[in-house]
């Protein structure tokens, strides 16, 4: 073949789009690497965060956000309608998308996947699992002192110690100070069972425990930054990461995190 015949196939080849076809956006390199992606879950919600690596310049319409019930990922639509541009907060490296409302108690599978301008899609990021539960910070006061003197996990609420729903209490003997199961006061009450996980830094820190049946107990003696696991009657786990122990408006106080995981038999602790 000529130098002349040879040009003109070549020219013939680009012009019809048979010498390389436009490559996958997965394949391609022409959207951004998202990676290492998190999900938080809150209570009745759940933010996702990742990581993202774009070349300068790197056009691209953002994020799609996966939140679906875990197991039924194969067919998955994005919770968001369109493309996600990203938070506002100066970082184009770090992202985050919060989702609420969401049922407590369902296990989700969440993901991301970046979106071009075309609407091709990169590749998914690993999957990772998350249930919404209540949790937060919480002050408890002695018995029967006023309004803090109860804790209901299941409600995230303030109860009186004696009330039904009533799963832990601060109660001091003799200058010494105790976090009770109700039951200690009135068999009645509930039987709170909690465990010593120890000391941790960082609330989340614990990825898996396993509480020994023969360490668990309805009363502690709560000590700053141990993490405690507990199970209530109703066979629900969570766990409480102990921040303060001094007074507040003249009133020895217990300042502590929670969560509270609201499937039955179901030990997780991130």
């Amino acid at each position: 073949m000529n130098r002349l015949a040879l040009a003109v196939l070549l020219a013939a080849l680009v012009l019809s789009g048979c010498a390389a076809s436009t490559p996958d956006a997965d394949t391609a390199g022409s959207l951004p690497r998202v990676y290492e992606v998190r999900a938080v879950p809150g209570d009745r919600s759940l933010t996702v965060h990742w990581r993202v690596e774009r070349a300068p310049g790197q056009l691209f319409s953002g994020y799609n956000v996966y939140i679906v019930e875990t197991g039924s990922t194969g067919d998955a639509q994005p919770i968001n309608s369109m493309p996600y541009a990203g938070d506002t907060d100066g970082d184009p490296t770090r992202e985050s998308f919060r989702a609420d409302p969401l049922p407590n108690g369902v296990p989700y599978t969440c993901f991301v996947r970046a979106v071009g301008t075309d609407g091709r899609m990169g590749v998914p990021t690993d999957l990772v699992e998350a249930i919404c539960r209540p949790g937060g910070e919480v002050i408890l006061q002695p018995i029967f002192s006023g309004d803090y003197d109860g804790f209901d996990f299941s409600t995230g609420r303030h109860v009186n110690t004696d009330e039904d729903g009533c799963d832990v209490a601060f109660f001091m003997k003799d200058g010494q100070i105790h976090l009770i199961a109700p039951s200690r006061i009135d068999p009645l009450l509930h039987e709170t069972r909690f465990w010593d996980a120890g000391a941790y830094d960082e609330f989340d820190a614990i990825t898996s425990y396993v509480p020994v049946e023969h360490g668990q107990t309805e009363i502690i003696d709560p000590q700053v930054g141990h993490v405690y696991v507990y199970r209530t009657p109703d066979q629900h786990y969570g766990k409480m990461r102990i921040a303060y122990i001094g007074e507040l408006d003249g009133k020895k106080t217990i300042r502590f995190e929670f969560m509270y995981q609201a499937i039955p038999d179901l030990l997780i602790l991130r």
